[in-house]
C-alpha cells in the first residue's frame, strides 16, 4: 500500500464513512463531498467519483448513530410521507413547533400535517388507527381512546399545548384534555401539488424525510421535505439515503398471465412454471445478461406474458429500463413489447435477438394501473426470453 493511498485513507476516515449503491448492482464507498437531485459525490480510495442521482439506489452509513436517550412519545406524519418521532408538540395558530426525537426544534405549518398521534399502540390500537386514517372525511378528526378502543369525532382543530387541545365542535369551542387524545387527523382540500422528492434519509432516531431540496455543508445536510419542513441535520446522525426508485423485481403484480403459442396455459402445469416470469434472474436461473454484461436486478419474461402492477396514484413519473432478448438465446428470440397505463398506450416496440439493448423510458406520471405484455412475434415463442434489466420506476 503506497504512502498516498494511506493519507486518503486517513483523510476519508476523519468524516463518517458511507456505502454507495447503484440501480446496476455497482459498490462505492467513501466520504459524502455532494448530495444533490443532481448527483451523489464520494471521495473514495480511487479518487473522487460522480453518480448520477437517478442512478443511486441508496446510501448507508457505516458508523452507526447512538440511539436517543429517550423514546419517542408522538409520532407525527406530514402530507408528504415524513415520519418524525417527537417528544414535544405544539401549535399556536396554523403553526406547530416540534421537538424532534433527535433533539432539532422545528416549526411547520398545520397545513403539511397529516396527522399526529400520541400514544404508543398495540396491533388492535393499531389497526383501529390505521381504519380511521382510511375513512373519508371533510373536517378535522380529533381521536380519544376509551374503554373499548377508538372513538373519533369531526371538528376543527385548534390550539395544542401540553394540557388541552383546542376543538371547535359545531358553534362551540372545547378544550379537551390531552391525557385523553389518541391523536388529531388534519383535513386538507384535495389539489394541493407537492414538490417531488428526490431522495428518503432516515436518522438515527428513527425519523425519515422526504427531501425535494438538500445541502451538504461543514459536515452537515441542510434539507427541505416536499411539505417544507425545514432542517439542519448533523451527517454523523444520518442512518441512510434512499433513491426514490422501486424495482418492478421487488414489487408483487397484481396479476400475472401466461399464455402459450399453442394450447391451454394450465396444460401441462409444469410447462406454465417453467415460463413464468422470472425476478432478478434469467430463465435459467442465472443472472440476467445482455451485451454481455451481467445484471442484478430486473425481470426476465417469456412470451406470451402479461403483468399487470398497481401503482400508488401520483407517485411515479418514469419507468426506466434496458430491454433485450437475453444473451443466452441471441440471435434467436422475437416479441413485440407493448407498456400501457390505465388502458392508455404508453410504448409499443418489436425487438429481436439481432438488435442491441434498447433503453426504455416511458412517462408513467400519473398511471395507477401499469401493463407490461410481451406478445409473440414471428418465431411463435422459441427463445423469446426478453430481459428488461434493471427495471424501475422513479419518484
Amino acid at each position: 500500500m503506497t504512502m498516498l493511498t494511506l493519507l486518503l485513507i486517513a483523510a476519508i476516515g476523519a468524516d463518517p464513512q458511507f456505502d454507495l449503491r447503484t440501480t446496476d448492482g455497482q459498490e462505492l464507498a467513501g466520504t459524502l463531498v455532494e448530495l444533490s437531485a443532481r448527483e451523489v459525490t464520494l471521495d473514495t480510495v480511487d479518487g473522487r467519483v460522480a453518480v448520477p442521482s437517478e442512478r443511486v439506489a441508496g446510501l448507508v452509513s457505516r458508523q452507526r448513530p447512538a440511539a436517543p436517550e429517550v423514546i419517542a412519545s408522538i409520532w407525527i406524519e406530514l402530507v408528504d410521507g415524513s415520519l418524525l418521532p417527537a417528544h414535544s408538540y405544539e401549535v399556536t395558530g396554523a403553526e406547530a413547533r416540534i421537538e424532534l426525537l433527535g433533539g432539532a426544534k422545528v416549526k411547520v405549518s398545520t397545513r403539511s400535517i397529516a396527522h399526529v398521534r400520541f400514544k404508543p399502540q398495540d396491533a388492535e390500537m393499531a389497526d383501529q388507527w390505521s381504519e380511521i386514517l382510511q375513512g373519508e372525511r371533510a373536517d378535522d378528526l380529533i381521536v380519544i381512546r376509551q374503554k373499548g378502543g377508538l372513538d373519533f369525532q369531526t371538528g376543527v382543530l385548534g390550539d395544542v399545548n401540553g394540557a388541552t387541545v383546542s376543538f371547535k365542535l359545531d358553534d362551540e369551542t372545547l378544550a379537551v384534555k390531552r391525557a385523553r387524545v389518541e391523536g388529531l387527523v388534519y383535513f386538507h382540500k384535495a389539489g394541493r401539488t407537492l414538490p417531488s422528492s428526490f431522495c428518503r434519509v432516515t436518522d438515527g432516531a428513527g425519523a425519515r424525510f422526504e427531501v425535494q431540496a438538500v445541502e451538504l455543508a461543514e459536515s452537515r445536510l441542510k434539507l427541505t421535505t416536499s411539505a417544507g419542513l425545514k432542517l439542519d441535520l448533523p451527517l454523523d446522525q444520518v442512518v441512510a439515503v434512499d433513491g426514490k426508485i422501486q424495482y418492478l423485481s421487488d414489487l408483487t403484480p397484481e396479476s400475472s398471465v401466461w399464455m402459450p403459442y399453442f394450447g391451454r396455459a394450465d396444460e401441462p402445469a409444469s410447462l406454465a412454471q417453467l415460463n413464468r416470469p422470472r425476478m432478478d434472474e434469467a430463465a435459467d436461473g442465472g443472472e440476467l445478461r445482455l451485451a454481455n454484461k451481467a445484471y442484478a436486478k430486473g425481470l426476465c419474461i417469456h412470451s406470451r406474458t402479461e403483468l399487470v402492477y398497481r401503482l400508488p396514484a401520483g407517485q411515479f413519473h418514469l419507468l426506466k429500463a434496458l430491454v433485450g432478448l437475453d444473451d443466452r438465446v441471441r440471435p434467436d428470440g422475437h416479441v413485440r413489447l407493448v407498456i400501457s397505463g390505465d388502458g392508455k398506450n404508453l410504448f409499443e416496440a418489436t425487438l429481436t435477438g439481432h438488435d442491441d439493448p434498447l433503453p426504455l423510458d416511458v412517462d408513467v406520471r400519473g398511471v395507477s394501473r401499469l401493463k407490461i405484455l410481451v406478445d409473440f412475434g414471428e418465431g411463435q415463442e422459441v427463445s423469446d426470453h426478453l430481459d428488461l434489466c434493471e427495471a424501475r420506476i422513479l419518484k
